[in-house]
C-alpha cells in the first residue's frame, strides 16, 4: 500500500499539475490498502488532494461490496472512476 503519500503526491503533482486529462488509477489490495484490510485515512486525504489535480479511479478484483468495506461507504463519491471485479463492473462519477 502507499507508504509515502508525500512522495507520491509530489510526483503526481509534478507530472500532472492540474491536468484533468490525466487519469491516475490505483489498485485496491496492496496499493490503497493492505490486502483485504481497511484504508488508512491519510491515504483518503491524499487522494482527495490529488483529485483536485487529476482524475482518479481505483481497480480491484473484489466486488463493490468488499471495496466499500475497504475504502468506505462513500467511495463512489471519492473517486471519478470505480472498477470492481477486475474491471468487469464500472462506476463513473
Amino acid at each position: 500500500f502507499i507508504t509515502d503519500t508525500k512522495l507520491v503526491c509530489f510526483i503526481m503533482s509534478t507530472l500532472a499539475a492540474s491536468e484533468k486529462r490525466v487519469i491516475a488509477l490505483f489498485d485496491v489490495d496492496g496499493t490503497l490498502t493492505p490486502a483485504r484490510k481497511v484504508v488508512d485515512p491519510k491515504v483518503l486525504e491524499f487522494l482527495a488532494s490529488l483529485r483536485g489535480k487529476v482524475t482518479i479511479g481505483f481497480v480491484g478484483g473484489s466486488d463493490l461490496k468488499k471495496q466499500l468495506e475497504q475504502l468506505g461507504p462513500n467511495v463512489l463519491e471519492l473517486f471519478d472512476y470505480c472498477f470492481s471485479e477486475n474491471g468487469l463492473v464500472a462506476y463513473k462519477q
